[in-house]
């Protein structure tokens, strides 16, 4: 083993947790590097090296690379999917990363590189199956820098080969080239025409678009996705132009009254200003406690997906008339604010202790040796690295950003060491960390929120704004946290009185529950 405790060879891998990644570009995507292959080879590398396959998989239908010029992080890396690997890697969940093929990891050389080291630091290693290349091993560096760095080459050879044979087939064909919009299909030579099944669907679209009505109501009456719709109305094919300008071949399927009538529409219901769309991180991964469909982050809201179930519209709070409100609402998303005050809610109750109780706690913790990393305290330096950067940009003070860094790279050193979940720790230690729990959550940014909630809640679920149903993490109730408040529980949420934000104190009845008694007796 190497001093950070990574293994060195294959053969020190015997015995070690696995967990595997499988990637696909697209689901339409069928070759030799398929989701079968990727576990075949993995499969082979557990029974090969004595490896323990703990069953935890994580596999996405997105694209390892997002272009030579773009500023953004691959799709891949963008899941709930990718995400919640690293954080199961940070949480000490598996030892061993098995990944089928060099390419299916990710095609960004730079990118493939920090994460290899993010997994080094939080003591997990990647084993590419098909070329037995270890990331730890030194003698596999270059081999892994040449795969890699070949898998972008290919990368950014085929775009560029797609981008000068699309802008051929525009040129000399009149034609788009990819997949047929709605409304056209491909024929014997490779050419859109007409599809005279779909393309009624097509006017339809339109002549609803300009009778006024909204993009999701459009969706909804031609049983149609909001993005097909929205593909529809703002592409240029129908109106006879290809995106560049050029003419198409077919010409024009939508006159040009109509089409300016549908962008004036739209943009007058538009409600975003002009600029580049700023993703925004939410803290909260949630799902619909009745039907189990998860809510999106979308427009600062968690909103049901669809098809929106009957019981999770149907919980929607009653609301007094409000000032630029309806008393009434649709039921199928709510504020993102809402939803992380009722954490931040829940983690301040977790604060509200006696010192009796954080004894007992610290005494039955004491009992129970494991290893762990500290998590909050990871948490706590993410939004210290957040607010230095903030900082950094208001006083332009390199060297102090620098100091900065460099002592929360050495914090967060110590912090991922594993050390006992309970000996080491003092009743006053304890109380602390569960006294600032609430604060902690008060005073984070949102990614920071995002790390914290991962770490300590494996489950919440939600039932309109009625019910709220959570469950401690294997990292909280190391913490002791469900000595405190129930490991699982589901709390009916008081009416609330709205305005823009929740107002005045959140009530939740549930809490009753577990009052001091209640937690003493639980304790014990």
């Amino acid at each position: 083993m190497n001093p950070a405790g990574l293994p060195r060879r294959l053969e020190d891998l015997r015995g070690l947790r696995a967990a595997r990644w499988l990637r696909e570009s697209s689901a339409r995507q069928q070759d030799k590097y398929g989701p079968g292959a990727q576990r075949t080879m993995q499969d082979r590398a557990i029974e090969r090296y004595g490896l323990l396959d703990t069953g935890r998989s994580w596999m996405v239908l997105k694209s390892g690379w997002s272009g030579a010029d773009s500023m953004e992080d691959p799709p891949a890396t963008r899941t709930i999917d990718f995400q919640t690997m690293l954080r199961a890697a940070e949480a000490g969940l598996y030892d061993v990363l098995l990944v089928g093929y060099t390419s299916r990891f990710l095609r960004d050389l730079q990118l493939a590189l920090h994460y290899r080291r993010f997994f080094h630091r939080a003591g997990v290693v990647i084993l590419i199956c098909d070329d037995k290349i270890l990331t730890s091993d030194p003698d596999d560096w270059e081999r892994l820098v040449d795969k890699l760095t070949a898998a972008e080459v290919y990368s950014r050879d085929l775009a560029r080969n797609i981008r000068s044979g699309l802008a051929e087939k525009r040129r000399s064909k009149g034609d788009p080239g990819g997949q047929p919009p709605l409304g056209y299909r491909r024929d014997a030579a490779k050419l859109l025409t007409v599809d005279e099944a779909a393309m009624p669907t097509v006017h339809r679209t339109f002549e609803l678009s300009a009778a006024g009505q909204p993009d999701h109501e459009v969706a909804a009456t031609l049983g149609l996705t909001v993005h097909t719709v929205r593909h529809v109305l703002r592409n240029p094919i129908y109106l006879g132009r290809l995106t560049d300008g050029q003419g198409f071949h077919l010409g024009a399927e939508i006159d040009m009254n109509t089409w300016n009538l549908v962008q004036s529409r739209r943009e007058a219901r538009r409600t975003r200003v002009p600029g580049i769309a700023q993703r925004r991180c939410y803290a909260l991964k949630l799902s619909c406690a009745s039907c189990g469909l998860p809510l999106h982050g979308h427009n600062a809201r968690h909103r049901h997906a669809a098809p929106v179930c009957d019981a999770f519209r149907e919980a929607r709070p009653t609301m007094g008339a409000v000032r630029g409100r309806h008393g009434a609402t649709a039921g199928d998303s709510y504020p993102q604010a809402w939803y992380e005050a009722l954490v931040g809610r829940l983690l301040e109750e977790v604060g509200l202790v006696d010192d009796a109780l954080v004894e007992r706690v610290a005494a039955g913790l004491a009992a129970e040796r494991g290893q762990t990393i500290d998590q909050l305290a990871l948490a706590r330096i993410a939004r210290a690295r957040s607010e230095a950067t903030r900082r950094l940009e208001e006083t332009r003070d390199v060297a102090t950003w620098q100091a900065t860094m460099r002592r929360l790279d050495a914090e967060e050193a110590a912090a991922r060491e594993p050390a006992l979940s309970g000996a080491h720790l003092d009743g006053a230690q304890i109380r602390s960390y569960i006294r600032n729990l609430g604060a902690l959550w008060r005073d984070s940014d949102d990614r920071a929120r995002q790390g914290l909630a991962l770490a300590l809640l494996d489950e919440i679920a939600v039932l309109g704004f009625r019910e709220l149903r959570y469950r401690w993490s294997a990292a909280a109730i190391r913490y002791g946290l469900d000595r405190i408040v129930p490991p699982e529980m589901t709390l009916p949420l008081e009416p609330l009185g709205l305005a823009g934000e929740v107002r005045g104190e959140i009530a939740l009845r549930a809490l009753d529950a577990v009052q001091t008694g209640t937690r003493l007796e639980r304790a014990g």
